[in-house]
Protein backbone atom coordinates (compact mmCIF):
# COMPACT_ATOMS: atom_id res chain seq x y z
CA UNK A 1 0.00 0.00 0.00
CA UNK A 2 1.41 3.56 -0.73
CA UNK A 3 1.65 5.74 2.02
CA UNK A 4 0.61 9.40 1.60
CA UNK A 5 3.22 12.19 2.07
CA UNK A 6 2.50 15.39 4.12
CA UNK A 7 4.29 18.52 3.97
CA UNK A 8 5.13 18.66 7.73
CA UNK A 9 5.91 22.54 7.49
CA UNK A 10 2.73 23.53 6.88
CA UNK A 11 0.89 21.73 9.68
CA UNK A 12 0.75 23.40 13.20
CA UNK A 13 2.71 21.43 16.25
CA UNK A 14 0.27 20.01 18.60
CA UNK A 15 0.48 20.13 22.21
CA UNK A 16 -1.01 16.54 23.44
CA UNK A 17 -2.90 16.22 26.87
CA UNK A 18 -3.34 13.48 28.65
CA UNK A 19 -5.41 13.27 32.38
CA UNK A 20 -4.18 10.40 34.64
CA UNK A 21 -5.41 9.23 37.84
CA UNK A 22 -3.79 6.18 39.86
CA UNK A 23 -2.91 4.92 36.40
CA UNK A 24 -0.97 1.50 35.71
CA UNK A 25 2.76 3.25 35.09
CA UNK A 26 3.06 0.63 32.76
CA UNK A 27 0.17 1.21 30.76
CA UNK A 28 0.88 5.38 31.14
CA UNK A 29 4.84 4.94 29.92
CA UNK A 30 3.58 2.49 27.30
CA UNK A 31 0.86 5.49 25.65
CA UNK A 32 3.81 8.11 26.50
CA UNK A 33 6.55 6.11 24.61
CA UNK A 34 4.16 4.79 21.23
CA UNK A 35 3.77 8.94 20.97
CA UNK A 36 7.18 9.82 20.81
CA UNK A 37 8.61 6.95 19.06
CA UNK A 38 5.32 6.85 16.06
CA UNK A 39 5.30 10.91 15.85
CA UNK A 40 6.85 13.23 13.67
CA UNK A 41 8.57 14.94 16.32
CA UNK A 42 8.19 18.36 14.50
CA UNK A 43 4.78 18.14 15.59
CA UNK A 44 4.85 17.37 18.97
CA UNK A 45 5.30 20.93 20.48
CA UNK A 46 5.16 19.17 23.94
CA UNK A 47 3.31 16.30 25.86
CA UNK A 48 1.40 17.40 28.70
CA UNK A 49 0.94 14.99 31.52
CA UNK A 50 -2.05 16.22 34.07
CA UNK A 51 -1.99 14.15 37.15
CA UNK A 52 -5.39 14.17 38.40
CA UNK A 53 -4.72 13.84 42.40
CA UNK A 54 -2.93 10.03 42.02
CA UNK A 55 -2.29 8.70 45.47
CA UNK A 56 0.82 6.17 44.09
CA UNK A 57 4.31 7.03 44.09
CA UNK A 58 5.06 8.96 40.82
CA UNK A 59 8.11 8.38 38.40
CA UNK A 60 6.85 9.67 35.17
CA UNK A 61 9.77 12.98 36.16
CA UNK A 62 12.02 10.01 35.08
CA UNK A 63 10.43 10.47 30.92
CA UNK A 64 11.57 12.90 28.08
CA UNK A 65 12.24 16.31 28.71
CA UNK A 66 9.31 17.34 26.22
CA UNK A 67 6.72 16.02 28.70
CA UNK A 68 5.57 18.50 30.93
CA UNK A 69 3.65 17.23 34.70
CA UNK A 70 0.86 19.36 36.04
CA UNK A 71 -0.29 17.92 39.59
CA UNK A 72 -3.59 18.48 40.94
CA UNK A 73 -3.83 18.22 44.98
CA UNK A 74 -7.60 17.34 44.83
CA UNK A 75 -9.35 15.06 42.74
CA UNK A 76 -10.93 17.47 39.99
CA UNK A 77 -12.01 15.03 37.52
CA UNK A 78 -11.10 14.22 33.88
CA UNK A 79 -13.18 17.59 32.92
CA UNK A 80 -11.54 19.98 34.63
CA UNK A 81 -7.87 18.37 34.72
CA UNK A 82 -8.06 18.21 30.95
CA UNK A 83 -8.73 22.38 31.34
CA UNK A 84 -5.64 22.77 33.51
CA UNK A 85 -3.58 21.29 30.58
CA UNK A 86 -5.51 23.33 27.82
CA UNK A 87 -4.56 26.47 30.34
CA UNK A 88 -0.86 26.21 29.68
CA UNK A 89 -0.60 24.37 26.49
CA UNK A 90 1.42 26.11 23.83
CA UNK A 91 0.71 24.19 20.56
CA UNK A 92 -1.78 25.90 17.20
CA UNK A 93 -3.77 22.47 18.00
CA UNK A 94 -4.92 20.99 21.33
CA UNK A 95 -4.89 16.58 20.97
CA UNK A 96 -6.59 15.41 23.76
CA UNK A 97 -5.50 11.60 24.49
CA UNK A 98 -6.55 9.02 27.82
CA UNK A 99 -3.76 7.57 29.50
CA UNK A 100 -4.23 3.87 28.09
CA UNK A 101 -4.26 3.95 24.66
CA UNK A 102 -1.22 3.39 21.87
CA UNK A 103 -0.73 5.12 18.89
CA UNK A 104 0.03 3.68 15.50
CA UNK A 105 2.82 4.49 12.95
CA UNK A 106 1.21 7.41 10.89
CA UNK A 107 -1.91 8.31 13.39
CA UNK A 108 -0.92 12.12 13.68
CA UNK A 109 -0.27 13.76 10.76
CA UNK A 110 -3.55 12.93 8.35
CA UNK A 111 -4.95 14.31 11.84
CA UNK A 112 -3.26 17.98 11.97
CA UNK A 113 -3.44 18.13 8.33
CA UNK A 114 -7.11 17.76 8.08
CA UNK A 115 -7.22 20.97 10.47
CA UNK A 116 -4.81 22.55 8.75
CA UNK A 117 -6.41 22.24 5.59
CA UNK A 118 -9.79 23.16 6.83
CA UNK A 119 -8.76 25.51 9.25
CA UNK A 120 -11.12 28.65 8.01
CA UNK A 121 -14.14 26.67 8.03
CA UNK A 122 -13.25 23.01 9.89
CA UNK A 123 -13.30 23.15 13.58
CA UNK A 124 -12.96 19.73 15.33
CA UNK A 125 -12.11 16.16 14.42
CA UNK A 126 -12.56 13.19 16.69
CA UNK A 127 -9.39 10.37 16.39
CA UNK A 128 -9.51 6.73 16.53
CA UNK A 129 -7.74 4.91 13.86
CA UNK A 130 -5.45 6.04 11.58
CA UNK A 131 -6.89 6.68 8.39
CA UNK A 132 -6.84 9.70 5.49
CA UNK A 133 -11.17 9.86 4.36
CA UNK A 134 -13.38 11.88 7.04
CA UNK A 135 -16.22 11.82 7.36
CA UNK A 136 -19.17 13.24 9.53
CA UNK A 137 -20.03 12.10 12.58
CA UNK A 138 -23.24 13.85 14.49
CA UNK A 139 -21.62 12.86 18.21
CA UNK A 140 -17.60 11.59 18.70
CA UNK A 141 -17.10 9.32 21.72
CA UNK A 142 -14.48 12.13 23.71
CA UNK A 143 -11.50 10.14 24.80
CA UNK A 144 -9.18 11.03 21.95
CA UNK A 145 -10.13 13.95 20.05
CA UNK A 146 -8.10 17.06 18.19
CA UNK A 147 -9.02 20.81 18.29
CA UNK A 148 -7.75 24.06 17.15
CA UNK A 149 -6.47 25.99 20.08
CA UNK A 150 -8.11 29.15 19.42
CA UNK A 151 -11.27 27.90 18.19
CA UNK A 152 -11.72 25.67 21.62
CA UNK A 153 -11.32 29.05 23.65
CA UNK A 154 -13.62 30.23 20.90
CA UNK A 155 -15.95 27.59 21.45
CA UNK A 156 -16.08 27.97 25.31
CA UNK A 157 -13.93 25.02 26.02
CA UNK A 158 -15.61 22.33 28.17
CA UNK A 159 -18.65 23.21 30.56
CA UNK A 160 -16.03 23.78 34.04
CA UNK A 161 -19.64 22.69 35.63
CA UNK A 162 -19.73 19.63 34.87
CA UNK A 163 -18.44 17.02 37.35
CA UNK A 164 -15.44 14.11 36.67
CA UNK A 165 -17.02 12.98 33.17
CA UNK A 166 -19.25 11.50 31.37
CA UNK A 167 -21.45 13.94 28.67
CA UNK A 168 -18.54 16.14 27.60
CA UNK A 169 -18.39 14.69 24.91
CA UNK A 170 -22.32 15.04 23.84
CA UNK A 171 -22.48 18.46 24.96
CA UNK A 172 -18.94 19.66 23.03
CA UNK A 173 -20.72 17.83 19.86
CA UNK A 174 -23.94 19.58 20.12
CA UNK A 175 -21.84 22.92 20.75
CA UNK A 176 -19.79 22.74 17.89
CA UNK A 177 -22.68 21.54 15.11
CA UNK A 178 -25.05 24.31 16.26
CA UNK A 179 -22.57 26.97 16.37
CA UNK A 180 -21.35 26.55 12.68
CA UNK A 181 -18.41 24.13 13.51
CA UNK A 182 -17.90 20.79 11.93
CA UNK A 183 -17.04 17.49 13.44
CA UNK A 184 -15.24 14.83 11.67
CA UNK A 185 -14.00 11.13 12.46
CA UNK A 186 -10.49 9.10 10.37
CA UNK A 187 -11.68 5.78 11.33
CA UNK A 188 -11.87 4.09 8.01
CA UNK A 189 -9.91 1.15 9.63
CA UNK A 190 -12.56 0.46 11.92
CA UNK A 191 -15.42 0.21 8.91
CA UNK A 192 -12.74 -2.17 7.42
CA UNK A 193 -13.38 -4.53 10.67
CA UNK A 194 -16.96 -4.08 11.03
CA UNK A 195 -16.78 -5.31 7.86
CA UNK A 196 -14.63 -8.33 8.47
CA UNK A 197 -16.87 -9.24 11.95
CA UNK A 198 -19.99 -9.23 10.21
CA UNK A 199 -18.75 -11.65 7.26
CA UNK A 200 -16.94 -13.99 9.69
CA UNK A 201 -19.96 -14.31 11.84
CA UNK A 202 -23.15 -13.04 10.79
CA UNK A 203 -23.70 -16.11 8.89
CA UNK A 204 -27.32 -14.92 6.48
CA UNK A 205 -27.33 -11.54 8.35
CA UNK A 206 -24.54 -10.05 7.07
CA UNK A 207 -26.55 -9.27 3.96
CA UNK A 208 -29.09 -7.29 5.79
CA UNK A 209 -26.04 -6.14 7.60
CA UNK A 210 -24.46 -4.43 4.82
CA UNK A 211 -28.05 -3.79 3.26
CA UNK A 212 -28.15 -0.88 5.84
CA UNK A 213 -24.35 -0.47 6.31
CA UNK A 214 -23.27 0.96 2.47
CA UNK A 215 -19.89 2.10 3.74
CA UNK A 216 -19.05 -1.41 5.65
CA UNK A 217 -20.70 -3.07 2.16
CA UNK A 218 -17.55 -1.50 0.57
CA UNK A 219 -15.56 -3.96 2.13
CA UNK A 220 -17.82 -7.07 2.07
CA UNK A 221 -15.35 -8.97 -0.24
CA UNK A 222 -12.19 -9.03 2.85
CA UNK A 223 -10.03 -11.79 2.95
CA UNK A 224 -11.43 -13.98 5.81
CA UNK A 225 -10.43 -17.60 5.36
CA UNK A 226 -8.60 -17.95 8.27
CA UNK A 227 -11.18 -16.61 10.28
CA UNK A 228 -14.29 -18.61 8.63
CA UNK A 229 -11.41 -22.17 9.40
CA UNK A 230 -11.21 -21.31 12.97
CA UNK A 231 -14.80 -20.71 13.29
CA UNK A 232 -15.38 -24.58 11.72
CA UNK A 233 -12.32 -25.85 14.25
CA UNK A 234 -13.52 -24.62 17.55
CA UNK A 235 -17.28 -25.63 16.43
CA UNK A 236 -19.00 -21.86 17.28
CA UNK A 237 -22.80 -21.65 17.22
CA UNK A 238 -24.55 -19.99 14.37
CA UNK A 239 -25.51 -16.07 14.59
CA UNK A 240 -29.28 -17.34 14.98
CA UNK A 241 -27.82 -19.27 17.93
CA UNK A 242 -26.61 -16.07 19.18
CA UNK A 243 -30.13 -13.83 18.43
CA UNK A 244 -31.91 -16.40 20.08
CA UNK A 245 -30.39 -16.59 23.46
CA UNK A 246 -28.19 -13.84 23.65
CA UNK A 247 -29.68 -11.12 22.24
CA UNK A 248 -33.86 -11.85 21.62
CA UNK A 249 -34.35 -7.79 21.46
CA UNK A 250 -32.50 -7.22 18.58
CA UNK A 251 -34.07 -5.53 15.41
CA UNK A 252 -32.61 -7.87 12.80
CA UNK A 253 -34.79 -9.91 10.42
CA UNK A 254 -35.41 -13.44 11.13
CA UNK A 255 -34.63 -16.14 8.51
CA UNK A 256 -32.11 -13.37 7.14
CA UNK A 257 -34.93 -11.91 4.83
CA UNK A 258 -34.41 -8.66 3.54
CA UNK A 259 -36.97 -6.98 6.47
CA UNK A 260 -39.88 -9.21 5.65
CA UNK A 261 -39.71 -11.04 9.17
CA UNK A 262 -39.33 -9.36 12.48
CA UNK A 263 -37.91 -10.33 16.14
CA UNK A 264 -41.24 -9.58 17.97
CA UNK A 265 -44.58 -8.61 17.93
CA UNK A 266 -45.53 -5.12 19.59
CA UNK A 267 -47.47 -6.20 22.44
CA UNK A 268 -48.67 -4.07 25.52
CA UNK A 269 -46.87 -4.31 28.87
CA UNK A 270 -47.16 -2.67 32.27
CA UNK A 271 -45.17 1.42 32.52
CA UNK A 272 -41.76 1.45 33.08
CA UNK A 273 -42.22 5.14 34.82
CA UNK A 274 -37.84 5.95 33.87
CA UNK A 275 -35.86 6.17 30.62
CA UNK A 276 -36.83 2.96 29.06
CA UNK A 277 -35.82 2.62 25.46
CA UNK A 278 -38.49 -0.07 24.79
CA UNK A 279 -41.48 2.34 26.03
CA UNK A 280 -39.94 5.32 24.39
CA UNK A 281 -41.20 6.69 20.88
CA UNK A 282 -41.87 9.39 18.45
CA UNK A 283 -43.81 10.20 16.03
CA UNK A 284 -41.69 12.13 13.41
CA UNK A 285 -42.24 14.25 10.61
CA UNK A 286 -42.26 11.76 7.86
CA UNK A 287 -44.68 9.77 9.87
CA UNK A 288 -42.43 7.01 11.10
CA UNK A 289 -43.55 5.59 14.93
CA UNK A 290 -39.86 5.39 16.00
CA UNK A 291 -37.89 4.37 18.98
CA UNK A 292 -34.55 5.98 20.25
CA UNK A 293 -32.93 2.98 18.66
CA UNK A 294 -33.57 4.05 15.26
CA UNK A 295 -36.19 1.20 14.49
CA UNK A 296 -39.72 2.04 13.51
CA UNK A 297 -43.10 0.81 13.54
CA UNK A 298 -43.62 -1.67 10.62
CA UNK A 299 -46.18 -3.67 8.89
CA UNK A 300 -45.13 -6.32 6.62
CA UNK A 301 -48.29 -7.90 5.94
CA UNK A 302 -50.71 -4.73 5.34
CA UNK A 303 -53.78 -6.72 5.98
CA UNK A 304 -56.83 -6.80 8.42
CA UNK A 305 -55.94 -8.52 11.69
CA UNK A 306 -52.34 -9.12 11.22
CA UNK A 307 -49.40 -8.09 13.68
CA UNK A 308 -47.05 -4.87 13.28
CA UNK A 309 -43.30 -4.90 14.12
CA UNK A 310 -40.53 -3.13 14.76
CA UNK A 311 -37.65 -2.80 12.14
CA UNK A 312 -35.01 -0.54 10.77
CA UNK A 313 -36.24 2.21 9.57
CA UNK A 314 -36.15 3.23 6.54
CA UNK A 315 -38.15 5.46 4.02
CA UNK A 316 -40.82 2.33 2.66
CA UNK A 317 -44.63 3.17 2.87
CA UNK A 318 -45.06 0.50 5.19
CA UNK A 319 -43.67 2.37 7.50
CA UNK A 320 -45.62 5.44 7.46
CA UNK A 321 -48.47 6.18 9.88
CA UNK A 322 -50.62 9.13 9.91
CA UNK A 323 -52.71 10.62 13.42
CA UNK A 324 -55.64 12.33 13.63
CA UNK A 325 -55.77 14.14 16.84
CA UNK A 326 -58.95 14.50 16.96
CA UNK A 327 -60.06 10.71 16.82
CA UNK A 328 -57.12 9.79 18.11
CA UNK A 329 -56.03 7.37 15.72
CA UNK A 330 -53.40 6.16 14.14
CA UNK A 331 -54.33 5.13 9.96
CA UNK A 332 -51.34 2.96 8.77
CA UNK A 333 -50.33 5.06 5.52
CA UNK A 334 -50.53 1.86 3.58
CA UNK A 335 -53.31 -0.03 3.83
CA UNK A 336 -55.90 2.68 5.68
CA UNK A 337 -55.78 0.36 8.54
CA UNK A 338 -55.88 1.49 12.23
CA UNK A 339 -53.46 0.53 14.88
CA UNK A 340 -55.54 -1.61 17.50
CA UNK A 341 -54.86 -2.84 20.76
CA UNK A 342 -55.37 -6.70 22.05
CA UNK A 343 -59.28 -7.08 22.93
CA UNK A 344 -60.52 -9.95 25.37
CA UNK A 345 -60.85 -11.76 21.58
CA UNK A 346 -57.39 -11.06 20.80
CA UNK A 347 -53.97 -11.89 21.96
CA UNK A 348 -52.02 -9.27 23.62
CA UNK A 349 -49.91 -8.40 20.73
CA UNK A 350 -51.16 -5.06 18.60
CA UNK A 351 -52.72 -5.72 15.15
CA UNK A 352 -54.01 -3.57 12.30
CA UNK A 353 -57.95 -3.61 12.01
CA UNK A 354 -60.54 -1.49 9.77
CA UNK A 355 -60.80 1.81 11.76
CA UNK A 356 -64.23 1.83 14.18
CA UNK A 357 -63.85 4.77 16.56
CA UNK A 358 -63.47 2.08 18.91
CA UNK A 359 -61.70 2.60 22.25
CA UNK A 360 -59.28 -0.06 21.21
CA UNK A 361 -57.91 2.12 18.66
CA UNK A 362 -57.70 5.42 20.41
CA UNK A 363 -53.72 7.19 21.12
CA UNK A 364 -52.78 9.71 22.78
CA UNK A 365 -49.63 11.57 21.45
CA UNK A 366 -47.95 14.30 23.65
CA UNK A 367 -46.29 17.26 21.98
CA UNK A 368 -42.91 18.00 22.82
CA UNK A 369 -42.40 21.39 21.02
CA UNK A 370 -45.35 23.32 22.37
CA UNK A 371 -47.58 22.81 19.30
CA UNK A 372 -51.42 21.67 19.70
CA UNK A 373 -53.28 18.70 18.79
CA UNK A 374 -54.39 20.29 15.41
CA UNK A 375 -50.91 20.52 14.39
CA UNK A 376 -50.45 16.83 13.99
CA UNK A 377 -51.82 16.42 10.40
Amino acid sequence: MQRKRYDLHKISSTSIIIVYHNEAWSTLLRTVHSIINRSPLVLIKEIILVDDASTRDNYVSHLPVSVKIIRSSNRIGLIRARLLGANVAKGGVLTFLDAHCECSIGWLEPLLARIAEKKDTYKLLNRRNDTTVPFRTPVMAGGLFAIDKTYFEEIGRYDEKMDIWGGENIEMSFRIWQCGGNLEELEQFCIKNLARAAAVWMDEWKTFYFKINPKAAKNHDVDVDSRLKLREKLKCKSFKWYLENIWPEHFLPIDGSASQHAIGKMKLAACVFEIYPRQLFVYTEKGQIMSDESVCLDSPEGAEDTYVVMLACNEILRQKWTYEPTKQILIHAKSNLCLDIPSKTRSEALTLQVCDGSSNQKWLLNQLNGKTNDDYD
